[in-house]
């Protein structure tokens, strides 16, 4: 294993005698506090939904889903009438829970443009309509 993990530029085999191997910069991504292994958690723990969207679309007929607790994500884990929040709100699930807010705080990390700064948010949210709708930003939170 630690010959493949070499391989893989994660581990690097010293020249003494005997051997030994040291880690690597890419090492310390995969360690339990990393925002990329989180990544990585998050991505690997959604793929069986992705996964399962042909059979999910295929069983219900190909129309898009109406109802969150009846979903690909819900679908996938057998667990038709929970929301991917309710389930990540479980005891059970408190890894998969911070890979996702691990992950979702990745984009705010570095951000040098906003979408205040990019887009016209101001000129096509003004109100000039006493019956449009108003728009709230309640922010604060992790992620988008």
């Amino acid at each position: 294993m630690l010959r493949l993990l070499v391989h893989l530029s994660i581990f690097a085999i010293t020249p003494s005698s005997p051997p030994t191997y040291t880690v690597l910069s890419f090492s310390y991504t995969l360690t339990a506090h990393s925002p990329l292994r989180s990544a990585m958690l998050h991505f690997s723990e959604s793929f069986p939904m992705t996964a399962s969207m042909p059979t999910y679309f295929e069983a219900n007929g190909y129309k898009n889903p109406q109802d969150a607790r009846h979903a690909p994500f819900s679908f996938a884990y057998q667990c038709d009438g929970t929301t991917y929040f309710e389930f990540l709100n479980k005891p059970e699930n408190e890894r998969m829970a911070n890979a996702f807010n691990a992950t979702m705080a990745l984009q705010k990390q570095g951000e040098e443009e906003t979408l205040v700064s990019t887009y016209p948010v101001g000129e096509r949210l003004s109100i000039d309509d006493a019956e449009r709708v108003l728009f709230v930003d309640v922010d604060g939170g992790v992620g988008h």
